[in-house]
């Protein structure tokens, strides 16, 4: 950006002092927060619908509010507190930001409603924060902070944090004066050696990590919470000073990853402490391993440990997140044909005849027995994939998934050659299921670009739904229900050898689930 650029930018920041005064009632009312420089207060400017923060400074600290400024105005993140614009007029120095309706993290340390997961959040928006500053390229240098600490720190409605309180920071580690660095337990030890570096806010921030873990303000109790948390982690006692109303809902290898962390940050020796990147890195590593237990984990079926292990390759299951788990389950896995399962929407566990398919919860990979039956019928091959060889003795309940994914490859020599054949999935639905009224859409994923898709239903539609190319089910004489799903022709040539026709049908449902479906095989009859 230009000099002349920049200078039109910043101009066109200006708000005039009348505006902020009807704001803040003439600074009378609604203080948002204080520093040693300033006052915050709330307000709303003349003609905007959002709130925002004037931030007032006094008469002896203009070198802090130019620096400030210039940082907030030349650095735009996500996890920065954004400027909206300034004033300097009349004496009066005053920097106007976004409203953070929250306030500053300090006064939720105690709230037991901030769960570990969102405390996680906000560490991981912090030192992607700190990332961001300490970073250097050619147009920005980097930026220490010099006074990270929980009043810094300020959240929105969302929980979302953002770095505040700029007035100390520096952009020359070489060249420092220190002489108004607020000497507190946030402070890093090394500050005696004249300057203070980016890996001085790392410290700092490593004093933050334990007391959102602890639930307290560092100075709270007579005791610092960095050298305390240093002394019970070196001594295996750590959990002792974690957060009561939070203790149970941490998994205790996110807690060994974030504690690890923080650890590190606090390192006496600078040189030896974590760069903020890494922060972000184990951070993001000890919410996903929470996440995997309060997120993916009740997704999967309850039988998945099982189902991994009739795999044919159970062992590369074993140290898969949840997470993993469940996005293999959603696009299928291929179980030996001796172990096939099947499950229904059914708490109840109980034996299910004949039914031959697995699907377990998203996009189902449809494995075909060798067992099948062959017979005539007006001289041609009659062709039923059957489950009467497998006897499934293990039913749970199906989660609520809207895929269901058909594949296989078929012997042409077990059909008729040169015949068109219909394909019936022969199926029915559970006693208990109230759903499977809506459409499914069935497209043919070895076709994609034939975008259309054939409309099937599970349950007889309205005649006010019913349309003539929709395929509709109809009862059998065995029980069963069946339904059309595929058209094809038994000379198909493909690039899989001549004696092979391969099956890959997606079916997806878009409103509600296909719970409660019960799938018996599939049945392909001349047409």
């Amino acid at each position: 950006m230009s000099y002349d650029s920049q200078e039109n930018r910043i101009l066109s920041l200006e708000i005039s002092l009348k505006d902020i005064m009807l704001a803040t009632e003439n600074f009378s009312v609604n203080c948002f927060g204080s520093g040693r420089y300033w006052k915050a207060y709330e307000g709303k400017l003349p003609n905007a619908s959002t709130t925002i923060v004037a931030k007032r400074w006094d008469s002896k600290s203009d070198d802090q509010f130019g620096t400030e400024l210039d940082i907030l105005f030349k650095r735009k993140h996500k996890n920065i507190i954004r400027l909206v614009g300034y004033c300097s007029e009349r004496n009066e120095n005053i920097i106007v930001y976004e409203h953070m309706s929250k306030g500053s993290l300090d006064k939720y340390l105690k709230d037991s409603k901030l769960k570990w997961m969102k405390r996680l959040q906000i560490c991981i928006d912090v030192a992607s924060a700190l990332d961001f500053l300490h970073g250097e390229n050619v147009t920005l240098k980097k930026v220490v902070h010099r006074n990270i600490k929980s009043h810094s720190i300020l959240l929105n409605d969302d929980w979302d944090a953002k770095i505040s309180n700029f007035e100390l920071s520096s952009l020359d580690s070489s060249h420092q004066n220190i002489k108004y660095i607020n000497k507190d337990a946030y402070l890093d030890p090394q500050y005696n050696q004249g300057s203070l570096t980016e890996k001085s806010d790392i410290y700092s921030f490593g004093v933050i990590l334990f007391e959102i873990l602890c639930g307290r303000l560092t100075w709270e109790e007579g005791h610092e919470a960095g050298p305390l948390a240093k002394h019970y982690y070196e001594q295996a006692k750590l959990d002792e000073m974690v957060f009561a109303d939070i203790k149970e809902q941490i998994v205790p290898q996110s807690l060994t990853t974030f504690v690890d962390i923080a650890y590190e940050c606090l390192h006496e020796d600078a040189d030896k402490r974590p760069k903020a990147g890494d922060v972000v890195i184990q951070l993001k590593k000890a919410l996903e391993i929470q996440e995997d237990f309060e997120i993916w984990e009740p997704k999967l079926p309850r039988d998945y440990k099982e189902i991994m292990g009739l795999s044919q390759i159970p062992e590369i299951y074993h140290t898969k997140q949840k997470k993993d788990i469940y996005e293999k389950l959603s696009g299928g896995i291929l179980l030996p044909k001796e172990k096939v399962m099947a499950h229904e929407n059914n708490k109840n566990q109980k034996k299910v005849q004949q039914v031959h398919q697995s699907y377990s919860d998203l996009e189902k990979l449809l494995t075909v027995n060798e067992k099948m039956y062959i017979r005539e019928l007006n001289g041609k091959k009659h062709l039923m994939l059957s489950a009467t060889e497998v006897v499934f003795q293990n039913v749970t309940e199906l989660l609520p998934q809207q895929v269901f994914r058909i594949k296989y490859k078929i012997e042409t020599e077990l059909l008729s050659p040169f015949t068109e054949y219909t394909c019936y999935l022969v199926f029915k639905v559970s006693k208990k299921c109230q759903g499977l009224h809506c459409p499914v859409k069935v497209r043919n994923l070895l076709h994609r670009k034939n975008k259309g898709n054939q409309i099937i239903y599970f349950r007889t539609p309205s005649h006010l739904n019913h349309h003539d190319d929709f395929w509709v089910p109809e009862q059998r004489k065995d029980g069963w229900m069946e339904v059309m799903i595929w058209k094809f022709n038994s000379k198909y040539n493909n690039n899989l050898g001549k004696d092979v026709i391969p099956m890959n049908l997606k079916l997806v449902t878009y409103e509600g689930t296909m719970s409660g479906l019960i799938i018996c095989g599939l049945e392909f009859r001349p047409t």
